[in-house]
């Protein structure tokens, strides 16, 4: 019996191959069929030149932006603006699908030729989905033309410049998807009925309402607004957005999911549909109970892939990609994280929130712990006013720039936009973003705020240090202490160290003493470097009317140990003068070093008569200069400088650069040192003035005195963004080729379809 059982299988197998082989032919001789209707057809024809027409408008106003010299070029995938579409091209899309799918059945059962097609050995889904697919190939068809606009692109760039060929297949393959599943929704409105004029109007009707409901959390957030699970439905089923994502070169996969749900709905009810009136009853309802199964399928899956939305980035840089590094922090994220996005009033900052925007969504996809809100600070100045006050950020500054502040608990870190951009200036003179970091800046800060602990940097008094944790008149820590706050740091005072630093500083501050520390307060803190610690030293001099004193710190023999050397010396640049008496600013000369990462030719310090601080750390230990002058820089021990409008230096003055910031540590025992050669650089008095990039500086060394430093190896990522050189004329030659030149090229090729059908036809006659 088995052996009788096994050699009924291959027979079985047998008898269904050459059904479904039947099928197959079908559905390919069907689709020929139709093909060569649309190709003979007059009407499709003049549908498709008007397609194309509109298409080459929308083309012609994106060359139009990109050429433009008098604003910025957009951000983002080329094409990205042209393939997301106005509401004329959605409606011209719409008309074109109805046009092309209002004849598939409606006609042929009008001119009672389609119980004739019936008639061959095929089921009426495999003609079905051959009239479909022949409506699919010409309609994609249609597109061909338009690949024309990538050459013209490529003709007009500049000299080093390209395009990303990623977003511009995405965008094509999102057009062809969303395309053949519109033309699946039309087949079936065109089974549904016998008029053409009926389906097509069904089908613009169908298609026009698929677009509003995807528009529905744009055109009603307030209705939405807490009903997640179906916002972020509505979400998914938004035609628009999917395409615009294709073409920004982020393939998502409720995209994806979208247009196949659609696709197999439709056929599904052509199908029924189409055995109407010529079917036993019980197998149209058979049909229609299948054709709902799989439309409640599509909508289940719609909805899962909306509750886990995920992209797929086939971008050259990757741009829709987190890094590793930020999936790593993400991953160990304990706590709940709120981000605020300040948004700027400032509009020419709108292409960075762009793009930070674009970030922070793709975190919270990442781990949902993450919650993101926005505040518009004109619409609540005082509470702007405030918040600017509460995180040490100037209120113009937090209202012109924006910030990303991220918080968890009592922890809260700021982010502002010169640490989630750089800018430069593109071809043409206008300014751009150079560098996209925000990535790496939210990574680090949602690491910061997310630790369970709260470093404490204990700050030494009694020896005529600048208060941090009182205000003094102006020369006080004050302005950098209400910052330790939003960076996770407390600051304590414990006065003098002789009995010992305590154990549960994480790091230890000497704002700049006028008296010279203690021996036994010296021998501890040497004690405590050898156990891992970390010493922030800002040293000081005081400036006299036509001289200057250089106040011992008492710690000169502990920092020679490690290579340091804080020099009787006032270092001076005269090519970055700032116009008062030994006042200089640093924009580069900023060491490799993870203090000062981010800060060249980014961030500016301000320094006036520093003290030069050497480093020539030991072997076996780290060292590099943090901040230097330029090579016009130079270090003198002639304190009468100070008077001098324009000083210039004397026989024995050091050649620049010369540093005035260092930073030293031990890679076998954790032990780390910075050294500030300016006291009243990291003061109130200046960071209040203006210089919070020296704030920044101080802020960023006791993050990594204290360990809090984020290794981090996200590099910047900055999206695409295409500048095109053209005269007037160039724009004219690109309006005349992509408006009429290709139009009248397809109907061209339509008129020569037409003669030569019409010659053989003749032809035939004649024989």
């Amino acid at each position: 019996m088995t052996a009788g059982l096994e050699r009924k299988r291959p027979t079985g197998s047998a008898e269904r191959s050459p059904r479904v082989a039947r099928e197959l032919r079908v559905v390919v001789t069907v689709a020929r069929r139709e093909l060569g209707a649309y190709v003979h057809s007059a009407i499709a024809h003049v549908v498709a030149v008007l397609f194309l027409a509109i298409q080459g408008l929308s083309f012609w106003a994106v060359v139009q932006v990109l050429s433009d010299p008098q604003r910025q070029a957009p951000y983002g995938a080329v094409l990205k603006s042209h393939f997301g579409g106005t509401v004329l091209s959605w409606a011209v899309l719409f008309a074109v699908v109805a046009a092309l799918s209002m004849r598939l059945v409606a006609e042929e059962r009008r001119q009672g030729t389609w119980e004739m097609l019936l008639t061959a050995p095929a089921s009426e889904g495999a003609v079905i989905t051959g009239k479909w697919l022949g409506a699919v190939v010409f309609a994609s068809l249609i597109w061909v033309p338009t690949l024309a606009y990538v050459g013209i692109l490529w003709v007009y760039l500049p000299e080093g410049s390209s395009v990303d060929l990623g977003p511009v297949v995405a965008a094509y393959a999102g057009v062809f998807a969303a395309q053949a599943s519109f033309l699946a929704l039309g087949t079936a409105a065109s089974a549904a009925t016998r008029s053409q004029v009926v389906a097509a109007v069904t089908t613009f009707v169908a298609l026009l309402a698929l677009l509003v409901v995807g528009q529905i959390p744009d055109l009603a957030p307030d209705w939405i607004q807490g009903r997640g699970a179906l916002a972020a439905t509505l979400a998914a089923a938004d035609v628009r957005g999917h395409l615009e994502s294709f073409a920004a070169g982020a393939v998502p996969r409720s995209g994806l999911v979208l247009f196949a749900g659609l696709t197999a709905t439709g056929l599904a009810a052509a199908s029924a549909l189409s055995a109407a009136g010529r079917r036993r009853r019980a197998d149209v309802l058979w049909r229609v109970g299948v054709t709902v199964l799989i439309a409640l399928i599509a909508a289940l899956s719609l909805a899962l892939s909306a509750r886990s939305p995920q992209t797929y980035d086939v971008t050259a840089a990757r741009t829709h990609s987190l890094h590793p590094d930020t999936e790593e922090v993400l991953a160990h994220l304990d706590d709940p994280v709120t981000a605020t996005l300040v948004r700027p009033r400032a509009e020419v900052f709108d292409p960075v929130y762009e793009q930070v925007e674009g970030v922070l969504t793709r975190m919270e996809r990442a781990q949902p712990k993450i919650e993101r809100r926005v505040f518009e600070p004109a619409t609540d100045p005082e509470r702007a006013a405030a918040m600017a006050e509460e995180l040490s950020i100037a209120p113009a500054d937090l209202a012109e720039g924006g910030a990303v502040i991220f918080e968890s608990g009592a922890r809260r870190r700021a982010v502002e936009l010169l640490e989630m951009a750089s800018f430069d200036y593109d071809e043409l003179g206008m300014g751009e973003i150079s560098e996209l970091r925000a990535e790496a800046a939210f990574s680090r800060a949602i690491a910061e705020v997310g630790r369970p602990d709260r470093p404490t940097l204990c700050v030494t008094s009694g020896h005529g240090e600048l208060p941090i944790t009182a205000r003094g008149e102006g020369l006080d820590w004050s302005e950098l202490a209400d910052a330790l706050d939003r960076h996770a740091m407390t600051a304590r005072d414990v006065g003098d160290v002789s009995g010992g630093v305590p154990p549960e500083c994480d790091a230890l501050v000497v704002p700049g003493p006028r008296a010279p520390l203690g021996a036994m307060a010296a021998e501890a803190i040497e004690d405590y470097l050898g156990a891992g610690g970390g010493l922030l030293l800002a040293a000081r001099r005081e400036l006299g009317r036509d001289s200057a004193e250089f106040p011992a710190t008492g710690l000169e023999l502990v920092l020679s140990r490690w290579g340091v050397t804080v020099r009787r010396e006032l270092a001076l640049d005269p090519r970055r003068a700032l116009g008062g008496p030994g006042l200089w600013s640093a924009a580069a000369g900023y060491g490799d070093h993870p203090v000062t990462a981010g800060f060249e030719e980014r961030r500016v310090t301000v320094w006036r008569f520093p003290r030069a601080v050497d480093v020539a750390p030991p072997e076996g230990i780290e060292g590099a200069a943090l901040v230097s002058t330029s090579a016009a820089g130079w270090a003198t021990s002639e304190a009468s400088v100070v008077a001098d409008d324009e000083p210039a230096p004397d026989a024995d003055a050091r050649d620049g650069p010369v540093p005035v910031a260092g930073a030293i540590s031990d890679p076998e025992t954790g032990a780390r040192i910075v050294v500030f050669g300016s006291a009243e650089a990291m003061s109130s008095a200046v960071v209040g003035a203006g210089a919070r990039d020296n704030r920044a500086l101080a802020l960023s060394a006791l993050r990594w005195l204290a360990g809090q430093e984020t290794e981090l190896e996200i590099g910047p990522k900055t999206p695409e963004r295409v500048r095109l050189i053209m005269s007037d004329a160039d724009r004219q030659t690109v309006f005349l080729l992509s408006v009429c030149g290709l139009p009248l090229v397809f109907a061209a090729a339509g008129a020569l379809s037409w003669w030569w059908r019409r010659r053989r036809s003749g032809a035939e006659v004649t024989g």
